[in-house]
């Protein structure tokens, strides 16, 4: 364990990613907003293009309806285009988003 280099916390080596982040906010529901202020990865964990590649990590997800631990390895879609695609599709049928 070290010191992150940002901000005033300890950055795990086991770890094959850190994100130091810095606390901008809370929402009034107890969400807290922050600002990524530093990534450190393992360069074993790093694509062609040197970004941190988290198929390869092998991450874990917690599944709390049946208790079991998920990969995370499959993309689903790409970030903002199935978003703008559900927001069009809901505007098109003038229903309102769920919150």
């Amino acid at each position: 364990m070290h010191k992150a280099g940002q901000v005033n916390a300890p950055v795990f080596e086991e770890l094959p990613l850190a994100l130091e982040c810095r606390m901008t906010g809370q929402t009034d529901n107890g969400n807290i907003v922050a600002d990524i202020v530093n990534i450190t990865c393992d360069e074993a964990f790093l694509d062609a293009d040197g970004r941190p590649d988290v198929r390869k990590m092998q991450l874990l997800s917690f599944n709390p309806v049946n208790r079991t631990y998920l990969v995370v390895d499959q993309e689903a879609g790409q970030a903002w285009n199935e978003g703008r695609k559900l927001l069009q599709a809901a505007v098109a049928a003038h229903a309102p988003l769920a919150q």
